[in-house]
């Protein structure tokens, strides 16, 4: 029925980053980053800041908004949607393909390195299990698993110490 076919096509275009990088290109192209635009390479750069400093002290700490000005501004849609620009999308804005490869590669080098937790037994997987959706499930913000890493890995690697204390 045409009411089946309509829900596959949602669930495959979930999962399809093309049309969301092809707008990325477009607007670089067109517009490229205005003034007001989110400075995603601050964004990226700034997560240990991010992570730590309360709103309370930095009252100008930028809001993570970008998948609402995604919308807005990239697709011109004037409605209170949230679109993910997907983390491809992120890291062209903050400094195009090379971005790209080398965060990507980071982030590569994360998972290599918590899989390493593994091996510290049933303490390790309190730390895997905690942050393995972080770089499992990456959103449009990159910055963001940067920012869940300085928060958690912390409270992990001590947390399992107390729980398996011998």
């Amino acid at each position: 029925s045409a009411y089946s076919q309509n829900i596959f096509v949602t669930a495959l275009m979930r999962n399809n980053y093309i049309i969301e990088i092809a707008k990325v290109k477009e607007y670089s192209d067109r517009k490229n980053l205005q003034a007001d635009d989110p400075d995603f390479k601050f964004l990226l750069y700034a997560s240990p800041f991010l992570a730590y400093v309360p709103r309370a002290i930095w009252a100008e700490k930028p809001v993570q908004d970008l998948g609402l000005w995604f919308t807005h501004k990239v697709w011109g849609r004037d409605i209170y949607s949230s679109t993910a620009m997907t983390p491809f999308g992120f890291l062209y804005f903050a400094g195009g393909i090379p971005y790209i490869i080398l965060f990507l590669f980071i982030i590569g080098a994360m998972q290599k390195t918590l899989f390493g937790f593994i091996n510290w037994g049933t303490g390790g997987l309190i730390v895997y299990i905690g942050l393995l959706s972080t770089v499992v499930f990456i959103d449009n913000n990159v910055g963001g698993i940067f920012i869940s890493w300085f928060r958690l890995l912390p409270i992990f690697i001590v947390l399992q110490h107390f729980i398996f204390k011998k």
